[in-house]
């Protein structure tokens, strides 16, 4: 009776331990760091936002309002397109079109490669800590942390 309770108690915590990191993740607002036209110094206006799902190890999943600015005054790069400015930061968080941060992506490299872990087991521990990936993604990560440290 008590190993029942006990494992009810420990899935309980697991659930809500997800949950909390879930609330944790509500939307939040992410825009350039210059808010300015690099060219004629003119404050820039809003070109569009997208939603960007992300999940990291710190703060769980996130959905980033990503902010992208357009100069009003029409400047244009050497290439003849406009002049925007996108969130640096991002760029700093994960790589370009993932939804995995970083930070996650090298915990499943030392996980794999350094302490010589199997894809489920590196599963359940990331499932403990309320990250969900599928073992074919843990085995992608591995492969993209690698070529990141070229």
């Amino acid at each position: 009776m008590i190993d029942v309770l006990k494992s009810e108690l420990l899935h309980l915590q697991f659930k809500c331990g997800i949950k909390m990191r879930d609330m944790m993740g509500a939307t939040i607002t992410i825009r350039p760091e210059n808010t300015t036209c690099p060219q004629c110094q003119e404050e820039m206006g809003v070109k569009n936002s997208y939603i960007r799902k992300l999940i990291t190890e710190k703060y769980g999943n996130v959905s980033a309002r990503i902010i992208t600015l357009i100069c009003n005054q029409g400047c244009q790069t050497a290439d003849g397109s406009a002049v925007l400015r996108s969130p640096e930061i991002i760029a700093r968080i994960a790589p370009k079109g993932s939804s995995i941060s970083y930070d996650i992506e090298v915990e499943v490299g030392l996980l794999r490669y350094l302490k010589r872990n199997q894809r489920e087991e590196i599963q359940e521990y990331l499932m403990k800590k309320g990250i969900p990936i599928s073992t074919g993604k843990i085995t992608n990560l591995s492969h993209t942390g690698r070529t990141h440290d070229k």
